[in-house]
């Protein structure tokens, strides 16, 4: 039987199961009663069935189907009142939710109706939603919160360095993330190379991070996905926030245009590090031409039509500078800029209690800067990536037992990888002539979520993706990348099919009910990666290059495995979870290390790869507190990366550098009272593998190194303790301000962010002196910030 024929077979088997019998339906959308945003995560459930319920989705919609009967619906969410009310399940329902926000979490309030087990009884695995209140009190470099550096703490997820926004998900890179804003694509998500990242908490709604068993309606990376939704706007009220820091200000507005019918949310931040240091700075200083900050605007507008109706149009602009200029004769220059720009229209529409629909229009575009000048020579370079995308996706429920998720996308990609020219007088040199690269990029997917029996829910499904490597382009041929001379082409023109790929993609979740506290749950994913991220430094830079898939770079692949045990206690306010996983990757890129990095301007670049393959396993234990005055979270990871490149060490297997044997992660925090909550953090994690030179020579008076095994050495644990505490100043009807503390590496542990040796030689004796040193980022660092918050 072919697989297609399997696939087919497996589909008619699960849906089969289905039932016919006349039920009826309830749903709506949980808002917040004060702000009117959607909230994702809340649990709706009837009080007589504990097992007929739903989650809201992320767009905060849920629906549950049941025979006719008159049913007590009840619906909780961590930090809000409990909504009970009685319904006549005689026909379809719609009934939206507002739940109040509670005003004081240590008040003694006890829900004794509770469904706080999403976690448990839910079938994806490996996914974890982030609480934007709980990421408000995590100390954090700077004081400025932080998604990115809140998803670090978790299991499974490391953190690329030092204070660095980067991420690696269980052995995979950098470039294997899938980051979303609003359903649009984010290549680089930092600022400030990678210290800040592009996401103001101000305007978050919610988040969601994956690491495995992602459904079907997920693809284009390999290892995660980072799903980030942002607010809509208050439709009944205006409101808003300002927030002074050390190094930034912000401010975030919302309100309604007409009232409930449309809404506003705008927000900005921008560092003001150039315009501090000015004044304490020499007039004959060094760093006085010096200037570094980033800028970035958020805005939203939701509007809705009618009762069926809604469109939502999102846009994000963000800017970093870096500058430099003496403002003498002769003296260098450099401005160096990349941004980042997003644009989106999307629009639901309920065709019934049962049926939903979401379309959407995108543009990303990411683009990176440099000029220089030094003396006579002046260069120009600049590289980046835009996406031009169109989506559809259709909603299905036919009752509590099943709901069904079909979509498909188009993608237009435009890739600039390099462009290079040097002018020095009259002279100018075109190294690469910004030959861009074209793809298409066609996906299609259906899922399904199945109850089969009260113990056993499964959701399976299926991803397609078309991805073509398309003209204008001009191909060389070259038989030795060594050796550029006598080179020939070919030029294909505009539309031309270069390379294609058809690439199926099956996954399946299931979760198996050992009680009403415990289960089990399993998953099988395929993914495929058609991009590909050429990164010299493990964070994130502004030389950073993305490429796709080409009649030379095969589509990276991944097959994980991932088995887990989950369990809550005393009343659902304390999970845990054990999860084991297993993680094979094909097609592997690296940038070759052999290769002149000058040749990267005068060919194609993807002749500048090779390819090999890896794999990653591991154990994660997590157990969090979600309610009470102390709450909290500890996470442990024991895992193993490795690699395989015929290129590196005759194929012989290494470590990969971003292998780590134990990451530790405690997050604890504590409400004092009204006006005062603690939190620390403290993170351990074994040191990154590293190439060290263990010989150097001196043959006929030149200098020689050579390393050790590739990646076969360690660098220094790593470990920090962070503290932080936030006392509400004063509370009135219209305003709040909260001032926040925070320390940074309290210890003051000097951890390694590069190891870098000094090479000398005397001519005396002709012998070689080594000398090798730590170089660390960032001491312990005190911070203080003020937020007002107005309404």
């Amino acid at each position: 039987m072919s697989f297609k024929n399997t696939i087919a077979l497996i589909f008619f088997c699960l849906s089969a199961t289905y039932s016919f019998c006349q039920t009826y339906t309830v749903s709506g959308t949980v808002r917040d009663k004060d702000s009117g945003e959607k909230l994702t995560g809340a649990n709706i459930y009837f009080q007589e069935d504990l097992k007929k319920g739903a989650a809201s989705d992320i767009n905060g919609k849920y629906s549950i189907s049941s025979e006719q009967g008159t049913y007590t619906l009840v619906c909780t969410f961590i930090g809000y009142d409990t909504v009970v009310q009685q319904i006549n399940l005689n026909k379809n329902l719609k009934a939206d939710i507002r739940l109040k926000p509670l005003n004081n979490l240590m008040g003694g309030v006890e829900i004794k109706v509770t469904r706080e087990d999403q976690n448990v009884r839910s079938p994806e695995v490996s996914s974890i939603e982030i609480s934007m209140k709980r990421m408000e009190k995590i100390p954090v470099l700077f004081g400025e919160k932080d998604i990115l550096k809140t998803i670090q703490l978790l299991p499974g997820i490391q953190a690329g360095g030092e204070g660095s926004n980067t991420f690696h998900v269980r052995g995979g890179g950098s470039d294997q993330n899938l980051i979303l804003i609003d359903g649009a694509t984010v290549y680089n998500p930092s600022h400030a190379a990678g210290f800040f990242s592009i996401f103001n908490s101000d305007i978050v709604n919610s988040a969601e991070v994956i690491k495995g068993g992602m459904a079907p309606e997920y693809g284009g990376r390999m290892s995660s996905v980072l799903n980030i939704t942002t607010l809509d706007g208050d439709k009944e009220q205006f409101k808003g926030i300002v927030g002074i820091g050390l190094l930034s200000s912000r401010i975030q507005a919302e309100g309604p245009i007409q009232r409930d019918k449309s809404s506003f949310s705008f927000a900005a931040r921008r560092t003001y590090a150039d315009v501090v240091m000015k004044p304490f700075l020499k007039p004959n200083s060094p760093a006085k031409g010096l200037g570094t900050y980033f800028y970035d605007l958020n805005g939203k507008l939701s509007f809705q039509l009618s009762k069926k109706d809604n469109i939502f149009v999102t846009g994000y602009h963000g800017k970093d500078f870096f500058r430099y200029n003496a403002n003498v004769y002769d003296s260098p220059f450099m401005d160096l800029n990349w941004m980042n720009t997003v644009g989106i229209i999307r629009w639901n529409h309920i065709f019934s209690k049962k049926l939903f629909l979401d379309v959407s229009a995108n543009i990303t575009d990411y683009q990176i800067n440099v000029q220089g000048q030094e003396q006579l020579y002046k260069l120009q370079y600049s590289s980046g990536v835009r996406d031009y995308v169109g989506k559809a996706d259709l909603t299905f429920t036919p009752d509590s037992l099943n709901k069904f998720k079909v979509g498909a996308s188009y993608t237009y990609h435009i890739f600039t990888p390099t462009a290079l020219s040097i002018k020095t007088g009259s002279t100018s040199l075109n190294a690469n002539e910004q030959q861009k690269f074209y793809a298409n990029d066609v996906s299609s997917y259906i899922q399904h979520d199945i109850q089969i029996t009260p113990w056993l829910e499964v959701l399976y499904g299926l991803r397609y993706n078309h991805f073509s490597f398309v003209g204008p382009f001009k191909r060389y041929i070259i038989d030795n990348v060594y050796n550029l001379n006598n080179v020939d082409s070919i030029m294909y023109g505009r539309g031309d099919v270069i390379k294609s790929y058809n690439l199926w993609e099956p996954r399946i979740n299931t979760r198996f009910q050992l009680s009403e506290t415990q289960s089990v749950k399993a998953s099988y994913t395929l993914n495929n990666q058609c991009l590909n991220l050429a990164a010299l430094m493990d964070i994130s830079t502004p030389t950073d290059i993305w490429l796709p898939s080409t009649d030379l770079l095969h589509p990276q692949r991944s097959h994980q495995f991932t088995v887990g045990y989950f369990q809550n206690f005393l009343d659902n306010t304390i999970e845990t979870s054990v999860e084991v996983y297993y993680k094979k990757m094909l097609y592997l890129l690296e940038v070759n290390p052999d290769i002149n990095p000058l040749s990267m301007f005068q060919t194609n670049l993807d002749y500048d790869f090779i390819s090999g393959n890896g794999q990653s396993y591991g154990i994660e234990l997590f157990a969090n507190k979600t309610a009470g005055k102390f709450t909290g979270w500890v996470a442990y990871t024991l895992s193993w990366t490795t690699r395989n490149f015929d290129e590196i060490m005759d194929g012989k297997t290494f470590y990969a550098r971003y292998d780590r044997r134990h990451d530790v992660s405690i997050m604890l925090n504590y409400e004092l009272n009204k006006k005062w909550d603690f939190s620390v953090v403290w993170v351990f994690a074994s040191g990154n593998a590293a190439t060290i030179p263990n010989s150097y020579y001196i043959i006929n008076g030149n200098l020689y190194i050579e390393y050790g095994e590739h990646n076969g050495w360690r660098m220094p644990d790593y470990h920090r303790l962070d503290l932080s505490a936030n006392w509400n100043v004063f509370q009135r009807k219209m305003f709040s301000g909260i001032l926040n503390f925070s320390i940074y590496n309290v210890y003051n542990r000097h951890n390694a962010f590069l190891v870098s040796y000094t090479i000398s030689k005397n001519e005396e004796n002709n012998k070689i002196e080594v000398h090798a040193y730590q170089v660390s980022l960032f001491p312990i660092l005190p911070s203080v910030a003020f937020t007002l918050k107005f309404r």
